[in-house]
């Protein structure tokens, strides 16, 4: 997070530039920095957990169980969408900097060709500033890009293992088994409709 102390030192117009970066969008950034590795362990363990119950094909599954594993995994999948929401916010609020840092940078360096001597320095060191800026959001952003896309496809993974649990409750649990699928479905219709 280099770019994170580049910008204290930055001033006039690059600071500008960090205004965009407000204090909801720096806790979503704070948030997925704290949370990401735990969601992830989690979203991976539960997984593990839906495979190892999926793989063991005996017929005389626990409803209970696999209701509860079924459960926990919908939880942490909510879990791991918060802090996907909190990335690409993250993400968002740094492409809208770079834009802008650019924007600005194009604005001085055509202040710069009426300037006198002591304006254009002034204005040049602001520039430089920009592009400092700018150099050290792209690799940051880089970074942020490949942990969300690493845990949006073990979410994907998850989510699919999910499904897959579901149809097994349906089909290997029984009267109890169906009647939950069933309610489960209808459920999810209903949500489907409010919104």
């Amino acid at each position: 997070m280099a770019w994170w102390l580049a910008v204290l030192v930055v001033v006039g117009t690059a600071a500008a530039v960090w205004a965009l970066f407000d204090s909801e969008a720096r806790d979503a950034r704070e948030r997925w920095e704290r949370d990401r590795h735990q969601v992830q362990r989690s979203v991976e363990e539960h997984r593990r957990n839906i495979e190892a119950n999926l793989s063991s094909a005996h017929a005389s599954y626990s409803f209970k169980l696999l209701n509860d594993l079924h459960w926990s995994s919908h939880q942490v999948g909510k879990h791991a969408y918060t802090a996907l929401t909190d990335a690409r916010r993250s993400l968002d609020v740094m492409g809208e900097m770079l834009v802008d840092a650019k924007r600005r940078r194009a604005e001085l360096r055509e202040r710069l060709r009426g300037a006198s001597k002591a304006q254009r320095e002034e204005l040049q060191a602001e520039i430089d500033l920009l592009n400092d800026l700018r150099a050290s959001i792209f690799p940051d952003k880089d970074e942020l890009k490949m942990q969300r896309n690493e845990l949006l496809a073990e979410v994907r993974r998850l989510n699919a293992q999910t499904g897959e649990l579901k149809l097994a409750i349906r089909d290997r649990c029984g009267s109890r088994g169906r009647e939950w699928y069933r309610a489960l479905e209808a459920r999810t219709e209903a949500r489907r409709k409010w919104r």
